[in-house]
């Protein structure tokens, strides 16, 4: 989609030196990527200083506009600082060419009537301001404004209008437009609280008699829906931007209003697709694996009806007819208080999900093994707490199993003795010894005399530690 754009990207890390500098309008310039990446952007541009002056406070964390000239050309750049926990790492922007517009200005036409252009743009109002005599407005002009019809437009009543951090640079147009001769064209805010600010494209041509400008004349258009957006495509791209600087995870945006997914280059990685493919919700939904289909719809169609965050787990198909698993996070986006789109992040976890559906099946087949083994087993952790005991090992002390969990000792009213019948210390069991040495000990004999008063004679065959990934410690087992 940006390919065709007459425009630059670049990038550049906290030290200055260039990271990229691509785009289709390169050529215009006479620079070749590959001759400047890695260089310092203050070397690259010394010979204009403007540049690395708009760099500098890049880096200062300003978010930077500016239309600057190069090579002969003209540019519209922006510069947006990056950050990581707070901390500036790097600018990444881009830089449209402008040139043509430019030039477009410079050669515009001076108009020749008033209402005839007004009727030729809809939903347009077109105004005329005298140097010499009475100013005029068409209807539309006074319904942007919010002017009662028939009030007597002056420049302090225009000032009005106006964002009072928009009218110099209104004010200033109008001037060179009356002194120089200057058309211009500006896109500014109107007077108003920040909760309804609403936007116009303003449009002015000096018109000329003997030589000299003797009035204006231009057109208002209310513009504000396409700059709400033109703001929030900037804050999806800066989303994207930066998603794109993590490694392993695929940024994304979804537009309800166009049926548009807009996917970073990680995420087409990801799913084995295309920058070039083109998706809308059902492909979206289709390239999910069957199974998880109606849940990931689900998600969505929360998301848009109810505003409500989503965070799962599920799977893709990808291009050689398999599967995998991501875990997909998104929050919606809203304009005028409706969900208008969302954004989210998806990020290749199937490693992480084959490991754990291996370790489940292993806990399963431990399960079963404690559950069906004729012999007694106690699992102890690093603190030597019993976690988990088997029916067996209960029996044989003459309790339930759930008596023996999170025990260190024996559970009340039983009584653990010497293979001679005296009282065993604590430090004289199997599982400390193993613990203590890392050594499995093997056929201990000792007595167990249960809360009824019956003696056994028990062989605890073997006793050993194993270390677990989770616990980072040694968890004695012992059996019995």
């Amino acid at each position: 989609m940006l390919s065709n754009i007459p425009m630059v990207h670049f990038a550049f890390d906290a030290d200055g030196v260039l990271t990229r500098f691509d785009g289709q309008a390169l050529g215009k310039f006479g620079v070749e990527s590959e001759n400047i990446v890695g260089e310092s952007v203050f070397d690259v541009f010394a010979h204009h200083p403007e540049i690395p002056e708009h760099c500098r406070r890049a880096l200062d964390g300003e978010e930077v506009t500016a239309t600057v000239e190069l090579g002969g050309r003209w540019l519209d750049s922006r510069y947006q600082p990056l950050f990581e926990d707070g901390k500036l790492v790097g600018v990444v922007g881009h830089a449209y060419d402008i040139t043509d517009r430019m030039e477009r200005q410079q050669q515009l036409e001076q108009q020749n009537d008033l209402f005839t252009r007004a009727q030729e743009i809809a939903d347009v109002g077109a105004w005329e301001y005298n140097l010499q005599g009475p100013n005029l407005w068409t209807e539309k002009v006074y319904d942007i404004f919010g002017v009662p019809k028939g009030t007597t437009p002056t420049l302090d009543m225009t000032e009005e209008c106006y964002h009072p951090a928009d009218w110099p640079e209104v004010s200033e147009a109008l001037k060179r437009a009356a002194s120089e001769g200057e058309p211009f064209e500006l896109e500014v805010r109107l007077s108003g609280d920040r909760d309804s600010q609403r936007w116009v494209h303003l449009r002015g041509d000096p018109q000329s008699e003997a030589g000299s400008v003797v009035r204006l004349r231009g057109t208002v258009q209310e513009i504000t829906e396409r700059k709400k957006r033109e703001q929030e495509r900037e804050r999806n791209e800066r989303f994207l931007e930066q998603v794109q600087q993590v490694g392993e995870v695929g940024g994304w945006t979804y537009d309800f209003r166009t049926d548009e997914l807009r996917p970073t280059e990680a995420l087409c990685d990801l799913l084995g697709l295309s920058m070039e493919t083109e998706m809308d919700a059902a492909d979206v939904i289709q390239s999910h694996h069957p199974e998880d289909r109606e849940r990931a719809a689900t998600a969505v169609e929360r998301l848009w009806r109810d505003g409500e965050p989503f965070d799962i787990e599920v799977r893709v198909l990808t291009g050689d007819e398999g599967s995998r698993w991501i875990h997909s996070q998104a929050e919606p986006v809203y304009e005028n208080g409706e969900v208008v789109a969302m954004r989210g992040v998806s990020q290749d976890i199937d490693e992480h999900k084959q490991r754990e559906q291996r370790l489940e099946a292993e806990r399963d087949l431990v399960e079963r093994i404690l559950e069906t083994s004729p012999v007694g087993i106690l699992v102890h952790d690093a603190d030597l707490q019993v976690t988990r005991a088997n029916k067996q090992a209960a029996e044989m002390m003459g309790v339930q199993p759930e008596a023996l969990e999170q025990q260190q000792s024996a559970p009340e009213g039983v009584e653990i003795l010497s293979a001679d019948g005296t009282p065993r210390p604590d430090d004289e069991r199997a599982i400390m010894q193993a613990k203590q040495t890392g050594d499995p000990v093997h056929d201990e004999e000792f007595i167990v005399e249960t809360a009824a008063g019956k003696q056994r004679t028990i062989v605890a065959t073997r006793c050993h530690c194993s270390t677990t990934a989770n616990s980072g410690g040694s968890s004695p087992r012992s059996t019995t």
